[in-house]
């Protein structure tokens, strides 16, 4: 049975606004090869190898990670398994602004 308990997390965001002036500036960016894992080699590329000068789409691009009380597991006791907690299913943003000395 699933706990109905909400569990709101704050997490830390940064946003990188892509306009068109900003897209049409220079971009070096490499692709992450998450297939990698697979062979449990690391994702991330060599520096400055597969590198793409594809601008990224229009929009609001954000980047996030999972607090690490989440992204950590417990191994049992004799070594057979390793349990992770549960993470969100579901995702809000919120935006807070306030005046100044408020």
């Amino acid at each position: 049975m699933s706990d109905p308990t909400a569990l709101l997390v704050p997490m830390p965001v940064q946003a990188f606004l892509v306009n068109p002036p900003v897209q049409n500036g220079v971009f070096q960016r490499w692709s992450t090869n998450y297939d990698a894992l697979n062979q449990f080699q690391d994702p991330v590329p060599a520096p400055f190898t597969n590198l793409t000068n594809q601008p990224p789409a229009l929009g609001v691009h954000l980047h996030w990670k999972l607090p690490a009380a989440l992204s950590r597991g417990r191994g049992a006791a004799d070594g057979s398994s390793v349990t992770f907690p549960y993470t969100p299913n579901r995702w809000i943003v919120v935006r807070l602004a306030s005046a100044p000395d408020a």
